[in-house]
């Protein structure tokens, strides 16, 4: 539901704070850890896939998780 209400914010102002109220709370709370901050480029170990969006690409979030 995230993820699909900030995909739809038009002013990328408000997308971009958004954004920034996610970090914080994901720090805050524990419940992600920022890995890399790299637009180009993500790399995955054997057992680990990076779920780069194929439909979005302004989305700067991407999953990581194991097979």
């Amino acid at each position: 539901k995230w993820l699909k209400d900030y995909m739809e914010i038009p002013e990328k102002d408000n997308r971009i704070s958004k954004l920034k109220e996610l970090h914080l709370k994901v720090l805050k709370e524990g419940i992600l850890i920022p890995l890399v901050n790299s637009p180009y480029a993500a790399f995955a170990r054997d057992g680990w896939k990076v779920g780069i969006s194929q439909i979005y690409a302004n989305n700067p979030l991407w999953p990581i998780v194991r097979d």
